[in-house]
């Protein structure tokens, strides 16, 4: 009874050792990859302890060690193109003229010779190219009564603009009124015409104080115009009445330019300010120019003084007081363009192309002394700003 006792423990031993061995071997198999050993084998090591059932093989269907061991490498994102966009340019002047002794000129010589196909280089390379259109452009029209200088361009002229590449006009100033309403909406429709918009007036308030988007390389540029020169007030815009955007009170226009910023990259503001022949701007050129800035606009550009005035750097945006006559009825006059250029960064640049009008015809200022004569004046009267011996216009 003892012996059969004896013989059933040990085969309930030898049983458990080869589960235990098949378990093992199995986990081998799953970790490493390593065989599991024949039935046969586990047999063997049993033998001597009676017959014991044969294992079941691995199934067939596990996956093979190298499927198991494969290891997917993420895709690296693409590196980014370090390379900034091409700088773009825009470029402004101040009044553009057409009639009085310039149009005798004209007439007589025609439109080259007023401003020479030769020089206009600046202005065809820029992305944006802005005047301030100093006059009607019609045959219609007659003029305002007991106004000193009345100024009406022949439709002929708008040529010139074309040609120059002149994209946009500012129409907010003392003259472009000069004919009456009739004259001045022919002026829209004939630079709408030509492709050309305009600011700073229109058939009614609504249009007179909007600003247009222009595109500068991959930037979008709002530009906004407003008048602080007005003869009458009839000139206004209203609701129901064609004429100009003013800036007498900024308020309007500081709205506007906050409005024009949110959907914009930059905002330039044109404005028709100050008192003729003066060199200085007054006071309230300065807090208004301030203000304008405050409110949203990365530069401000003016004319009517009809001479150069200084520039200005606040807050790192550019104000350019006054730019002058480009193209007027002067005997001998110095001028500018002046040049902003948005950097790769997104920064802002700016330099002065230096002009001269003589006898009514315009064209690059070339004389070392002239020049030198010049920059020298307009460090001068400039505020936190210099201009260099490129004519670059930077913030001290």
């Amino acid at each position: 009874m003892r012996k059969k006792r004896g013989k059933a423990i040990s085969i309930l031993i030898a049983v458990e050792f080869s589960f235990a061995f098949l378990l093992a071997a199995y986990g081998l198999y799953l970790a490493f990859g390593v065989p599991t050993p024949p039935a046969s084998a586990l047999a063997a090591t049993v033998s001597g302890a009676g017959a014991v059932p044969a294992a079941s093989p691995a199934p067939a269907s596990l996956p093979s060690p190298s499927a198991r061991a494969a290891v997917v490498t993420p895709t690296p994102n693409p590196t980014p193109d370090p390379t900034p966009p091409p700088p773009a340019t825009m470029i402004f002047t101040g009044d553009l003229m057409l009639d009085g002794s310039v149009r005798n000129i004209i007439n007589k010589s025609g439109l080259d010779a007023v401003f020479p196909k030769e020089y206009r280089g600046p202005f065809q390379n820029a992305n944006i190219a802005m005047v301030d259109l100093e006059m009607p452009i019609s045959t219609r029209g007659t003029p305002v009564p007991d106004k000193e200088y009345t100024y009406r361009g022949d439709p002929s002229g708008i040529a010139l603009l074309k040609d120059m590449g002149v994209d946009i006009v500012t129409v907010a100033n003392n003259h472009t009124l000069d004919y009456g309403q009739t004259a001045f909406l022919d002026t829209l429709d004939l630079l709408t015409q030509n492709g050309i918009k305009y600011v700073g007036g229109g058939k009614d308030l609504n249009e007179a104080k909007q600003w247009v988007i222009l595109q500068a390389g991959d930037k979008k540029v709002a530009f906004l115009a407003a008048s602080r020169v007005i003869p009458t007030v009839d000139w206004y815009a209203t609701k129901y009445q064609p004429g100009l955007f003013t800036t007498y009170d900024p308020t309007a226009l500081d709205q506007q330019i906050a409005l024009a910023k949110k959907e914009a990259d930059y905002v330039v503001v044109f404005v028709h300010w100050g008192v003729e022949k003066n060199t200085a701007p007054e006071n309230y050129q300065r807090d208004m120019a301030h203000g304008y800035i405050d409110a949203g606009a990365d530069a401000v550009v003016a004319c009517h003084p009809h001479v150069l005035q200084g520039f200005e750097y606040y807050k790192g945006k550019l104000i350019a007081y006054s730019l002058g006559n480009f193209i007027f009825t002067d005997a001998k006059k110095d001028t500018a363009a002046l040049e902003i250029t948005i950097n790769g960064d997104g920064s802002l640049s700016a330099k002065l192309y230096p002009y001269e009008i003589t006898n009514r015809s315009t064209a690059p200022m070339t004389d070392p002394a002239q020049l030198a004569a010049l920059r020298a004046h307009l460090n001068d009267i400039s505020f936190g700003a210099e201009i260099g011996e490129d004519f670059g216009i930077t913030a001290k």
